[in-house]
């Protein structure tokens, strides 16, 4: 088994965090000091160490709820883009965000240095909720609100059931327990509106509340 395999399935940091670790020297099997990605290992016989500086790393991590504004991008800008990495607060550049909001899109993102925590906050067989505010170009029918209710087919695979709840005209709170691609914008299309404005306002048990865009705050992860 890949060490890095070994040490996500442990728990111990992500497979990622296991590679920065194994750059810096800071991974040792059977005391002997391991510099290669790929080293594999037999979990029954050898005993993997970590040194005392990535313990330390492991015991402090960051976790952040943050606004994204609209116009920024989650994950790798183009030239002419921003990301959050670029308007952030420096303190907290070498937090990675939970999933994705798409260039058009607003509103709250979690942000971390843990893996793991990445890890569970985005798996499928515990899926965690997530409400959205939008606006619509053409007010959603029932009909319309049931079809994206029960679940539609979208990029290949049928969406899980959601929540749709009118707030006033045109604007709607939506819950939903995934995030594919652009998936509220492909379902409002569909059906045939179009979505104007979108903002997430809850990721699992943390909440946007009254933060404002570029802000961030410091939040207890809600799984360990």
């Amino acid at each position: 088994m890949r060490i890095q395999k070994f040490l996500s399935q442990q728990n111990i940091c992500s497979r990622r965090q296991a590679e920065a670790f194994i750059e810096q020297g800071w991974v040792y099997v059977n005391d002997v000091q391991i510099t290669e990605k790929g080293h594999k290992i037999d979990p029954e016989k050898d005993i993997v160490r970590l040194v005392e500086e990535a313990k330390k790393i492991l015991a402090k991590r960051t976790y952040l709820k943050y606004y994204k504004p609209r116009g920024i991008i989650t994950h790798s800008p183009d030239s002419d883009e921003k990301s959050i990495h670029d308007i952030i607060d420096p303190a907290y550049k070498h937090c990675f965000p939970i999933g994705r909001l798409d260039k058009d899109s607003e509103g709250l993102i979690l942000l971390t240095d843990d893996g793991l925590f990445t890890k569970a906050c985005l798996d499928d067989k515990k899926p965690h909720r997530r409400d959205y505010v939008i606006t619509v170009s053409k007010q959603l029918t029932p009909e319309m609100m049931r079809k994206c209710e029960q679940g539609m087919m979208i990029l290949g695979k049928k969406t899980k059931p959601c929540k749709i709840k009118e707030l006033k005209k045109n604007t709607y709170q939506l819950t939903l327990y995934e995030g594919k691609n652009r998936q509220i914008r492909r379902m409002i299309q569909k059906v045939g509106s179009m979505v104007m404005t979108l903002k997430r306002i809850q990721f699992g048990p943390i909440s946007l509340g009254g933060m404002t865009p570029n802000s961030v705050m410091v939040i207890t992860p809600f799984y360990k």
